[in-house]
């Protein structure tokens, strides 16, 4: 009943269910982890990779609401270097977000090193200023509108907040990683299907 792709197959309430479509398998572990007798075996899960769910460590539905409300952006940094076990812990909540088909399409690029964040930083404001001349370029602005109609659309909607943004860079303001010393890159594939919304989960997950 919890198989997402119908891999096992009961004809009967007593009788024993047969695996018929083994090859939609996507190692969700679903099976292995309701089975009341851990009779389940999984060559993904191995014993001891799933845990049973501790559920007095589980918030309230108002606690949960509550964490989900309060949530902010945070635009203003310590100087203080984030701890390594730290970024592991969030970069392990990321990783259990939902993805589709399971793909955990999602990958993660730690940056700490100061020279590049600023060099980041500094690509960034170039690439928003590229693009705000592009866009202002009435020749170039027609034919990116007969491209991509829409995501242009969208982008000249932002061109005040580019100027802003390159404005603030050349005097010395870093309105774009707001001097924080870690970054943490979610991407993926671009052939993986779905793979920009699973990594949009799993930043989700990360904040």
């Amino acid at each position: 009943r919890v198989c997402p792709k119908t891999v096992f197959l009961q004809n009967g309430k007593n009788s024993l269910p047969e695996i018929t479509h083994e090859e939609l398998c996507i190692s969700c572990g679903h099976c292995v982890a309701v089975c009341p007798s851990g009779a389940i075996y999984h060559r993904d899960f191995p014993e001891g990779t799933i845990t049973a769910i501790d559920r007095e460590m589980l918030p309230s539905q108002d606690q949960f609401f509550e964490m989900i409300r309060t949530r902010r952006s945070i635009r203003a940094f310590k100087d203080d270097p984030v701890e390594k076990e730290l970024i592991e812990k969030i970069i392990d909540a990321a990783r259990f977000a939902p993805s589709a088909h399971n793909s955990q399409s999602t990958d993660f690029t730690v940056v700490r090193n100061k020279d590049m964040l600023d060099k980041i930083v500094e690509m960034t404001a170039s690439y928003l200023s590229k693009n705000a001349k592009q866009f202002r370029n009435p020749v170039l602005r027609s034919l990116l509108l007969m491209v991509a109609k829409d995501e242009i659309e969208g982008a000249l909607h932002s061109l005040p907040s580019f100027d802003r943004v390159v404005n603030e860079y050349q005097n010395g303001k870093d309105t774009i990683l707001f001097g924080a010393q870690t970054l943490v890159f979610f991407h993926a594939a671009r052939n993986i299907n779905m793979s920009d919304i699973n990594a949009n989960l799993a930043l989700e997950n990360a904040s």
